[in-house]
Formats: structure tokens, C-alpha cells, sequence
């Protein structure tokens, strides 16, 4: 196929989103739903395929088998900017401006649309946009929240001509002030899952107890056990109790927790029922090894082990995204969810400064090993400590279930005399969510042999 210079079409615009395969597409200006920066014109159209020419002359097939969706922008000159959602709200600041926007609705997972004009508002100490379409519908939306892009323009008549969706959007964190302040408690006490406020929060919100469980663990080739465990938990307990399944180590124990709850009735809180099911789990002896200072060690022993985002200055921000059942927009150095954050760890795609969870292992030689050699520092200041730590079962996240993130190594560990599997034994690395209490610290050494390095064969 020849390629054409792309050029303004001059056609009637339909009154429908979509473009159809099989109709007359020529000529018209698109752009691709899922990567909505691209936008060109139709230069060829056969009934199962499309091709589309963006404004850097690249030709683009799309065939009505490949889950793309060419949008139809306007019959008229394109004269909208792409703005990043982030910087929208700035954009829109001092101007009159008018927007199309397009979204991924949250509650229906469909395809939606928006143009009008826009102002910015504030919700909440927060920074949201007003939509006013032609029809003088309005929306209101956080761009935090969801998936969004923007196209902007300073010409009202640039939108005269655009399909808009019928219904009203309100797309706002109503609970943003609450989980910022639970937030807080939680960071504070350095109490998480054990912690009262924690369930207060949860478990009087079963739809935002739903929405966050689908936004961390709907990627889960798994997630259909949290759905019918949902319906189990419900159907025994109560809505209340299905906050318990936002606690990682319930999710690691599912089954047991599931046949616990059918024999285990006295429930006086939820908080209660998680202790009481710890207590069945009963403890595990994991290890933690690190390189640290005289000063470092003592805090150690007087505070407990902090994962790294507890130490992070954006400590709270970062938990209110992490608790945030919408999820943010916004790319961050760490893992929105547990599932995520321990996928990108193991490939190294993830900065450790801002890691939710504690790398812990079953064997000794394991944790000094990875403990010694995976520090970067200066090692001549700092000295191998080794923790014997006797953690609840409750709190110790393992790869499998819900947590098999799939990147286990299918080779066989050797550290000195030591042969583990990889694939199999879930013991040679597990997680601890947020922090190791110092009354889990049974023990600490000083590791004065250099511990071998891992090998894998």
C-alpha cells in the first residue's frame, strides 16, 4: 500500500464514537484508543481492516480482531494539544479552555467520553476539573483516579461538532480526607494490619473494600477465588469481615482461613477473628540479614526492621495511594499493590527506597548471602548483622496463590552447602508487609565470614 501525505478530512462527522470496519473511513481523522497519542488519518478501509497514517507518516493496521479502537476525533482542523493528566489542572488554570477527554468509566469498565469546557476546582485540599458539555451536562472528575487522557483547545468551536457521553460523571475521592487521616494513625502506631482503625476504616465500606480488592488482585490469574471467597466471607460472617481479605497474609492462607470462619462463630469484632486465626497459624522462624552501623543495629533492636517506604519523607502519600481503592494515575517508584511491588522487586524494576514489603527467608545462608552481597555501600564502615526472627504466620507473604507473580526461577539455589529449588520451595525468599515488630526479633550476630555467594544451575 502507498502510503499519502496525511491531510484535514472533509467529511461529515458521524454521530457515533467508534469507527466501524467496513465503512467509509477515508479521509477521516482517528486516533487509537489504546494509545491515545496517536492520532492520523484513514488512508485504506476493507471491511476487517484499517489502515491509519499518523502525523509522523507511520502506517498503522488495525483489524477488528486486535481489541484497538480507533476513535473518530472531528470532521473539521484538529487543533487540540495532548496534555498529560498531571499537568492538566495547570493547563486549564488561567485560561478558558475547552477539553475532550477520554476514560476507561470506573464503575461500568466502559469506554467513555467527554468535551467541553473546563475549569479547575478544589475538593477536599485537592485539585479536580469541572466538565461543562455543549448540552449543559456537568461532570466532575479528579484526573488522579482513573486512567484518563486530554486533549485541549482554546476555540469553543472546536467542540460544537463532538460526540459526548449522555450521562453525568461525578469521579471524585469522597473518602480522601478519611484514608489520609487512617493513613496517619497507621504510620504512627506502625501498627497495619493488626491495627483497630484499619478495620474501622475497611470494614464500615464493603463497596471500597471491593473496588480495592479488584484494583490490586484483578491481574491475579487468581482473582477469581477473591470473588468467591467474597461471596463465602459474606455469606458466614457478614460484609463487615470481607475487609480481612486486604490483609495479605489472610490472602496467603485463603483456604485455611476459609475452612477456619465456618467452625470459629464467637466473632466479637473482625479484628478479633484476624487474632484469633493468627493464633491457629501460630509463628514461623525466618531470617533477615543486613549490612549496618553500631547506631543502625541498636535501632534496630529498640524499634524493629521498617520496610523502606516507612523511612521515605513521602511515607503517608504513598500509603494513601497504596489504600487508595481508584488507584492514581500518577507513575511511582513502588508497587501499588503487594502482587505488583514483588513482581518488579524480583526483576529489579522497582526502587527498593520505596518498597512496602521485607525480603525474608527460611534459610540463614540465604539471607546472609543476599544480605552481604547485594549491598552496594561502603562495606569497610558497616558490619553483616544476621536477625532470627520468629514472625506470625499472618504476617509472612508467600509466591504462590494469589502472590505467584510467575517470575520464580525453574533452577536449582546453591549457597556452600546449601541446594534448594526454586520453583518449589517457597522458603528461600518470602515478604513481610511493612515492618518486622522488634518483639518478632528473637536474636541477633555478627556474621564475621564473608558468606558465599548464590549460585543457580
Amino acid at each position: 500500500m502507498n502510503s499519502q501525505e496525511p491531510k484535514t478530512p472533509k467529511v461529515d462527522i458521524r454521530e457515533d464514537l467508534f469507527v466501524h470496519f467496513g465503512a467509509q473511513n477515508i479521509g477521516k481523522t482517528v486516533m487509537l484508543y489504546n494509545d491515545r497519542k496517536k492520532i492520523g488519518v484513514v488512508v485504506k478501509s476493507e471491511p476487517d481492516i484499517i489502515y491509519i497514517q499518523t502525523q509522523d507518516g507511520v502506517v498503522i493496521e488495525v483489524t477488528n480482531q486486535n481489541d484497538v479502537h480507533p476513535i473518530l476525533l472531528s470532521a473539521a482542523n484538529t487543533r487540540y494539544r495532548y496534555v498529560m493528566p498531571e499537568n492538566i489542572v495547570k493547563s486549564v488554570r488561567n485560561n478558558r479552555t475547552f477539553v475532550m477527554c477520554f476514560f476507561t468509566d470506573p464503575q461500568t469498565r466502559e469506554h467513555a467520553v467527554l468535551h467541553g469546557e473546563v475549569r479547575s476546582l478544589s475538593y477536599q485540599g485537592k485539585d479536580i476539573l469541572q466538565i461543562t458539555s455543549k448540552d449543559g451536562a456537568v461532570h466532575t472528575i479528579d484526573p488522579q483516579l482513573i486512567d484518563i487522557d486530554f486533549f485541549v483547545t482554546e476555540d469553543e468551536a472546536d467542540i460544537t461538532n463532538f460526540y459526548t457521553n449522555k450521562q453525568n460523571y461525578e469521579i471524585i475521592d469522597t473518602n480522601f480526607k478519611d484514608r489520609k487521616l487512617l493513613c496517619e494513625q497507621l504510620l504512627n502506631s506502625k501498627s497495619f494490619y493488626d491495627n483497630e482503625n484499619f478495620y474501622n476504616y475497611f470494614s464500615v465500606r464493603p463497596q471500597v473494600t471491593k473496588r480495592l480488592l479488584e484494583r490490586m488482585y484483578k491481574n491475579s490469574p487468581n482473582y477469581q477465588q477473591i470473588l468467591n471467597s467474597i461471596v463465602t466471607i459474606e455469606s458466614i460472617l457478614g460484609t463487615s469481615s470481607v475487609s480481612l481479605l486486604l490483609d495479605p497474609g489472610i490472602l496467603s492462607n485463603l483456604e485455611e482461613f476459609l475452612t477456619f470462619i465456618k467452625h470459629y462463630r464467637a466473632i466479637s469484632s473482625v479484628l478479633e477473628l484476624r487474632k484469633a486465626f493468627s493464633e491457629h497459624l501460630g509463628t514461623l522462624t525466618v531470617y533477615r540479614s543486613m549490612m549496618l552501623s553500631e547506631d543502625e543495629h541498636k535501632f534496630v533492636i529498640d524499634h524493629g526492621i521498617y520496610s523502606r517506604v516507612i523511612y521515605s519523607p513521602d511515607a503517608s502519600k504513598i500509603l494513601e495511594q497504596f489504600f487508595n481503592e481508584f488507584g492514581t494515575y500518577m507513575p511511582q517508584d513502588f508497587g501499588t499493590d503487594f502482587t505488583s511491588e514483588i513482581g518488579r522487586r524480583i526483576d529489579k524494576r522497582i526502587a527498593n527506597h520505596n518498597s512496602t514489603t521485607i525480603s525474608v527467608s527460611g534459610y540463614k545462608a540465604v539471607a546472609e548471602s543476599v544480605g552481604y552481597h547485594s549491598y552496594k555501600g561502603d562495606k569497610s564502615t558497616r558490619r553483616l548483622f544476621t536477625f532470627v526472627c520468629k514472625v506470625p504466620r499472618i504476617e509472612i507473604i508467600t509466591m504462590s496463590g494469589i502472590f505467584d507473580v510467575g517470575t520464580r526461577s525453574q533452577r536449582i539455589l546453591r549457597i556452600g552447602e546449601l541446594s534448594a529449588n526454586e520453583s518449589t520451595d517457597l522458603e528461600i525468599e518470602m515478604f513481610v508487609p511493612f515492618m518486622i515488630n522488634k518483639e518478632w526479633i528473637i536474636s541477633s550476630e555478627t556474621v564475621d565470614k564473608t558468606p558465599p555467594m548464590w549460585t543457580r544451575d
